[in-house]
């Protein structure tokens, strides 16, 4: 089984989340399904993968990006916590998200508001 299927481009593993989620008593948790595109990860020195900057940092980069991976991927990701959650009481839903979160990441926190505050100086 994939690392993404583990868990480990997440901060929790599908277990740990859903024994998370038991334990506070929530009803359903999310499964992103967003393509994070333009981002670098590192591993902390614990081992957990951690978001540490984007990639695109002028429109040359743009080449950089990829094309989004087939979405059988992610459904096996999604189709694999929904095995996980049976009988748990807790829901899995698929959380699709706006494209303003994986562009500033793409561009890095610290970029995207440079350029978001030249753009107001206009």
């Amino acid at each position: 089984m994939n690392s993404a299927i583990e868990g480990e481009t997440s901060s929790l593993k599908i277990g740990d989340a859903l024994e998370f989620a038991q334990r506070i008593g929530m009803d359903a948790i999310g499964d992103d399904f967003v393509y994070w595109l333009g981002q670098k990860f590192g591993r902390s020195k614990d081992g957990n993968l951690h978001y540490v900057d984007g990639l695109i940092k002028s429109r040359d980069d743009l080449k950089l990006l990829e094309k989004p991976k087939d979405m059988q991927e992610r459904m096996d990701v999604f189709n694999h916590y929904i095995k996980k959650a049976k009988g748990t009481g807790v829901g899995i839903y698929p959380r699709i998200s706006a494209f303003f979160n994986p562009t500033y990441l793409a561009m890095g926190l610290y970029s995207f508001r440079l350029h978001y505050m030249m753009i107001q100086n206009l």
